[in-house]
């Protein structure tokens, strides 16, 4: 017998975003584990603390928010290691997840490599793009429009090709990539009425419109919303 693993999305900040069952899930299990980025605090933990039962075992993940793929697959393969030991003491895990655990989640990670020797259960979450539409009373997407997510790590020619054929884009991860980002949507005829959302269901929430940011970098927890202005 072993632990059940489950990823458990919390939703994009804001805990009373957060859902039912994963706060359910999150007091059951007896081990919760999550991402420390780069040596920052646990957003995710911090938005599950009212769930979290005292005394659980916590298995806090340093991760390198680096280009390289060798030092963050050696962070995910000691995490993993980490968590199974739990498992294997039939120990019950919630890994905490920003958002949706499948969207750009680094649990896929983690679910990848203990596929097989677990029961793994997701439990999806609010994803930030929704609470950022939300804070700028924005429609995502009406009636046949398509709605286009975009990592900002894309190069230049990619994102301006995936924009010129968005009717409506969020783009994520765009902190140090802004400058190529703003090139994009311009040449894509969106800049104008794009809007970037810091901080989305949080206290510090701020809805800015893209051309007046003067900023060449954009906060880690920062989304654009753009949408074709033939559309709007």
């Amino acid at each position: 017998m072993t632990g059940r693993l489950y990823g458990v999305g919390v939703g994009p900040g804001d805990p009373d975003l957060m859902t039912f069952r994963a706060h359910h899930v999150i007091a059951a299990c007896r081990a919760v584990a999550f991402i420390e980025a780069d040596g920052r605090p646990s957003r995710a933990r911090r938005t599950a603390d009212p769930a979290v039962p005292v005394g659980v075992e916590e298995l806090p993940i340093a991760l390198p928010m680096r280009p390289d793929p060798e030092l963050a697959g050696d962070a995910y393969d000691a995490a993993a290691a980490r968590i199974e030991c739990c498992l294997a003491r039939e120990m019950d895990v919630a890994v905490l997840c920003e958002g949706d655990p499948l969207l750009y989640g680094s649990f896929i990670q983690l679910m990848e490599r203990l596929a097989g020797h677990c029961e793994i259960e997701i439990v999806p979450g609010l994803p930030s793009v929704v609470a950022a539409a939300a804070a700028a009373r924005l429609p995502l997407v009406r009636r046949d429009e398509v709605l286009t997510l975009i990592p900002a790590t894309l190069t230049e020619p990619e994102l301006a090709a995936r924009l010129a054929v968005a009717d409506c884009a969020a783009i994520l991860k765009t902190g140090r990539h802004l400058d190529k980002v703003r090139r994009a949507l311009s040449e894509a005829g969106m800049l104008a009425d794009a809007v970037a959302v810091l901080e989305a269901s949080m206290p510090a929430e701020k809805i800015v419109p893209l051309a007046a940011w003067t900023d060449e970098t954009l906060p880690y927890f920062a989304l654009i919303v753009a949408h074709r202005s033939s559309l709007k």
